[in-house]
């Protein structure tokens, strides 16, 4: 089997072994990994004394992402549905998995989108 056949097989899931599972595996933990981040890093104290980490972590999951999403582009012409070297190319770039690529990564998401999420101070009980 061709490098770029295997790649697709593991990317998509459509064989169930343990490349496939381990591939899953770190992709699914890093994403869960980039919600605890994301997460703390709205707690001011938290974020001043993390930055580093979380920065790092940040950048490091853009490269991760980055890699995933440009081997899935290139593997998708051994499915014959993908065949075409351009169009179709463009074609499974538009499936909707794929369109969920940036809000699986905060990242690269807000740089063309800025969100805040204002929560108001809630009153002492004490």
């Amino acid at each position: 089997m061709r490098t770029k056949e295997r790649t697709y097989e593991i990317l998509e899931g459509h064989r169930r072994d343990r490349a496939t599972d381990i591939t899953n595996l770190m992709i699914c933990g890093l994403i869960g990994l980039n919600l605890a981040v994301f997460t703390f890093s709205t707690v001011e104290s938290v974020y001043q004394s993390w930055s580093g980490l979380f920065d790092t972590l940040e950048s490091v999951s853009v490269v991760v992402f980055s890699a995933e999403y440009a081997m899935r582009l290139w593997s998708c012409t051994s499915d014959e549905k993908y065949s075409a070297p351009v169009l179709r190319r463009l074609r499974f770039a538009a499936r909707p998995l794929i369109i969920n690529r940036p809000a699986r990564n905060p990242t690269v998401f807000s740089t063309f989108v800025r969100i805040e999420f204002v929560i108001p101070a809630l009153p002492s009980c004490v």
